[in-house]
């Protein structure tokens, strides 16, 4: 006898998800979901009609696999204050602006699905300005919101990095292969390694790669030299034509490449008057005019170094990666 019609009794969201994906390649006439929740409310689903619907509104049922999979599913982290449900819903708003996504089920995914991801989350924050990739309005609302006194933290309310997402995506698109294999005689499952998951210390087992770029800024004016024996004339600091700073661990009294710190004091006042003295200028009217500080000459490496030995010095770029 042929069932030609089927009730999956779940409350699971991703048997729903999962049932409207593939609802399509079931021979059946209809597919309900039974849903019920903790207050014992029933919901019948009609998933094929569901499907049919996105069909004759020209989406790919299937995206609703790669959109589950991108915005939290059991092997994929969740995107921080974005709700599932706004997700969806940037999507649905203008499915053409996001058409190279549903390739994300290839395994390794293309750079353009993963750009159409990244895009997708960028118009989903509430955000006026307009930006071209997550590191940007990472950047961008950090420099606002840092002014916020009424803000307590912010790195709590900040996007992911372009290139974490990126890992992210490399994840999301594994899950959804496998999902897209199930109906194969024989599927293979994608490795682990270089899609989101890296070696761990552990033999045989696997890590999530959280970001390709370096746990520390690899800026070799942020390098400090070791306990040097022979007055730093060999040093890293040395080899790279710069001052030993108050960061590095030889001794004061023996570093040969150590400025002092009244020289150093009297180098700062120079380099503040000198700009001082080319900032303001008199014009040919007696107005006392303001020239912009940059077009001043740039100041020797090493006394930059020396005088710029503060947390101060550490580069922009590196707080938001």
């Amino acid at each position: 006898m042929i069932h030609v019609q089927l009730i999956i009794q779940s409350s699971n969201t991703d048997v729903v998800i999962f049932a409207i994906g593939f609802s399509m390649s079931i021979i059946l006439d209809h597919l309900v979901v039974k849903s019920f929740n903790t207050y014992k409310k029933t919901t019948y689903i009609d998933v094929k009609s569901i499907a049919s619907e996105l069909r004759s509104r020209f989406i790919d049922h299937y995206v609703l696999l790669v959109l589950h999979a991108l915005s939290e599913c059991d092997s994929t982290s969740y995107i921080r204050n974005i709700t599932k449900k706004n997700f969806f819903q940037c999507y649905f708003d203008n499915p053409m602006n996001y058409s190279a996504i549903m390739k994300l089920s290839s395994n390794p995914p293309p750079q353009d699905a993963i750009d159409s991801a990244e895009e997708l989350l960028i118009n989903r924050y509430s955000f006026d300005y307009t930006v071209k990739s997550l590191d940007e309005l990472h950047a961008k609302m950090a420099s606002i919101w840092v002014k916020d006194r009424n803000r307590k933290s912010i790195s709590g309310s900040l996007p992911s990095s372009t290139m974490a997402f990126h890992e992210h995506c490399l994840r999301s698109s594994r899950r959804v292969k496998i999902w897209f294999d199930a109906l194969e005689p024989f599927p293979i499952t994608p490795a682990l390694f270089r899609n989101g998951y890296d070696h761990s210390s552990t033999a045989n087992k696997f890590k999530i790669k959280w970001s390709a770029l370096n746990d520390h800024p690899n800026d070799y004016r942020l390098q400090t030299c070791g306990e040097c024996k022979g007055g730093c004339t060999g040093c890293k600091c040395y080899k790279n034509n710069l001052s030993c700073t108050v960061f590095c661990k030889c001794h004061q009294d023996v570093c040969g490449n150590r400025i002092s710190y009244n020289s150093s004091i009297q180098n700062n006042s120079f380099d503040v008057t000198s700009i001082q003295s080319q900032s303001i200028y008199e014009s040919s009217e007696g107005e006392r005019v303001f020239q912009s500080p940059y077009a001043c000459s740039t100041p020797k490496l090493n006394g930059m170094r020396n005088n710029l030995t503060s947390l101060n010095f550490v580069s922009i770029s590196y707080i938001f990666t």
